[in-house]
């Protein structure tokens, strides 16, 4: 279906034209424009002729064709649910009616429609979370849900009150009752916010719904962790001392809005088996302005192959907003055990959007067998970096040989976008591995380890040290090791454009076996990457033996075809380099089935220019840095 069409059908659900929509659709009822099916869409758009036609006939369909999701969709999910869709739906799956409903909090016709569709597993896991959102308790029976009545939210408990003061002309009396309401349950409402004093008037507020404002600093001797807050608090710029923080975090899950709190702990130091957090478990709402200051913490992580140990300055998911948000912490993370372990300075799993928070200087992260980076751990697919900072350093040192070490400035493993972010500190890995026998790989990136998304306009500044026995190594500028990946059954290749290095690049291994791939942008790439430039030095140089080394990229992979008509799988774009006496190339080494195919390659003066004086990239178009 071409794009005028689609604009098409969905103006014609948009007019409820029954007689127009029965003419598009003929035949191709199982269209599905992104992640909506026609019939979402007409829910979404309250097409009443359609639904009344077409509703009991579109319920039945459970496989689809995807045609181009226009953004129009997506902003009107966000301005009828009152979110954007990721809050809902995490990964990239339909939004089905009965979840679009549910959403939207139409219980009602939930209910009297649920028994017309075909409702899988999956589709009741996904409404009682949905529900959950709302601390709102879901039952299935064949045919019917059951749903819990919604308690009244601040602002509808607000507009009762003034249809009482209207009926009963007492607003005297009313405001009365206000008081001595909000002075002995210390519920806020919007408008009016409750005035917080006290450690236990602060437990309290963060289990309603309400509208609060720190009024001094305050010190919680024992936190023993919220589950919930769904409403506003605004620090003022007031702290919180906490001095024993008794489960992994200070805050469940927030639904609400926190801003302008500072949060201080002492010295920590212990063995924990799951996830912690300094703040926020799971973060739904929007966390701004929240400066955490932690002494010297320890964790010794006990790792086990079925659970992610996650340790995060902020959160430990992130689905919401986190902005201007700092966190100085000096921490050391040892993993014990065979699973993973991740420490991370705002996020460990980014859903949403992180905006220009950073690690404050004079932070460090020491890890023993356990991943580190800045900002964000996993970047997930449609999550979002942008304006952020590293001034963390963060060091890694590995003595096993199954595990793969991995150090970024700003994550580890990036799947969505980063933006406009910028790695000031040093990053490093000592690997002394020495055995035979290797599983695993050493990642190292001034941005991210791995990188399967999009960086654009992000710069390192940070030198990178890498040493080995035998362990492989790929270390990059930019990211370590950056290639495809599969979403909704398509390729999506990584991209890097518009970054810069400025840096050191060492990188060692003492064994003839130990191969090292590393470039000024990336250590190995399988994508794209354009009008970035490198000011990059290195320590070490070519070598057919183990060091594959380019100004550009350490490798990149070749794909071989019929009649010699081989395919470098990198595109290279108006990018500008320094050279290096200690390389002879831009691309170290091209791969094919795990075996160097080519050394030495030099791409040409389009893709890759080479300059000897860093002047001239200085004065060069694509160069660029933090202060422009």
């Amino acid at each position: 279906m071409e794009k005028v069409a689609i604009y098409n059908l969905i103006e014609t659900i948009q007019t409820d034209n029954l007689s127009l929509f029965s003419a598009y659709v003929k035949g191709n009822e199982n269209i599905c424009m992104g992640r909506f099916p026609l019939l979402t869409l007409c829910y979404m758009y309250n097409a009443k002729s359609i639904l009344s036609r077409y509703r009991k006939d579109l319920a039945k369909i459970s496989s689809y064709k995807f045609v181009e999701e226009p953004t129009i969709l997506y902003k009107q999910f966000k301005s009828i649910v009152g979110k954007a869709i990721r809050f809902f739906k995490v990964d990239n799956s339909i939004v089905s009616p009965l979840e679009f409903l549910a959403a939207s909090k139409q219980d009602s016709e939930v209910k009297k429609w649920y028994k017309c569709f075909v409702v899988s597993d999956e589709l009741k896991a996904s409404l009682k979370k949905i529900y959950a959102v709302d601390g709102i308790g879901v039952d299935f029976a064949v045919g019917k849900i059951k749903i819990q009545h919604r308690v009244l939210d601040v602002k509808e408990k607000k507009q009762h009150k003034l249809y009482a003061i209207f009926a009963a002309a007492a607003v005297v009396v009313v405001c009365s009752v206000y008081v001595i309401f909000g002075l002995n349950l210390g519920l806020g409402v919007v408008g009016v916010p409750f005035k917080i004093s006290s450690a236990y008037q602060l437990s309290q507020a963060l289990n309603t719904s309400g509208s609060y404002v720190l009024n001094k600093d305050i010190v919680i001797d024992d936190a023993k962790g919220i589950d919930r807050f769904d409403g506003e608090i605004d620090g003022n710029g007031h702290t919180i001392k906490i001095n024993n923080l008794q489960n992994g975090y200070l805050l469940k899950i927030n639904n609400g809005d926190i801003k302008n709190i500072n949060i201080e702990y002492g010295d920590i130091s212990k063995t924990i088996s799951k996830s912690q957090s300094m703040f926020v478990a799971t973060n739904n709402g929007s966390i701004e302005n929240v400066n955490i200051v932690c002494g010297r913490l320890g964790f010794t992580c006990n790792k086990s192959d079925d659970t992610d140990i996650v340790v995060s300055g902020v959160a430990k998911e992130n689905y919401g907003n986190i902005k201007d948000t700092s966190v100085l912490w000096n921490i050391k993370a040892v993993g014990v055990g065979d699973g993973e372990c991740f420490v991370s300075g705002i996020a460990g799993n980014n859903y949403g959007e992180i905006d220009s928070c950073s690690t404050a200087e004079n932070s460090s992260i020491e890890l023993i067998e356990a991943d580190g980076c800045g900002i964000a751990a996993y970047n997930n697919s449609g999550a979002i970096i942008k304006n952020c900072k590293n001034n963390s350093t963060i060091s890694q040192v590995s003595d096993v040989g199954g595990w793969s070490p991995s150090v970024g400035g700003i994550s580890v493993t990036n799947s969505g976008q980063i933006q406009n972010s910028y790695n000031y500190s040093n990053l490093a890995i000592d690997s002394n591995f020495d055995q035979v026998v290797i599983e695993g790989y050493i990642f190292i990136g001034g941005v991210s380890a791995n990188n399967y998304g999009d960086i654009a306009r992000c710069v390192n500044y940070g030198d990178i040290k890498v040493t080995s026995e035998v362990v492989a190594v790929y270390a990059g500028g930019i990211s370590g090791y950056a290639s495809w990946t599969t979403i909704n059954d398509q390729r999506v290749y990584p991209t890097i454009v518009n970054c810069g290095v400025d840096c050191t690049l060492d990188v060692s291994t003492s064994k003839d076996t130990g191969l090292t791939f590393v470039g000024g942008i990336s250590g190995f790439l399988y994508g794209d990457v354009k009008q970035c430039y490198s000011l990059a030095t290195f320590t070490q140089g070519f070598d057919q033996k183990k060091y594959y080394v380019g100004t550009l990229l350490g490798a990149s992979y070749i794909e071989f075809g019929f009649f010699n008509d081989d395919t470098l799988c990198f595109y290279a774009d108006k990018n500008i380099v320094l050279y290096n006496e200690n390389v002879s190339c831009q691309i170290g080494a091209l791969i094919n089935s795990g075996s160097i195919y080519a050394v030495d390659y030099v791409a040409d003066t389009n893709e890759v220019q080479i300059v000897e004086d860093d002047a001239l990239i200085l004065q060069s178009e694509v160069y660029w840095n933090e202060k422009q």
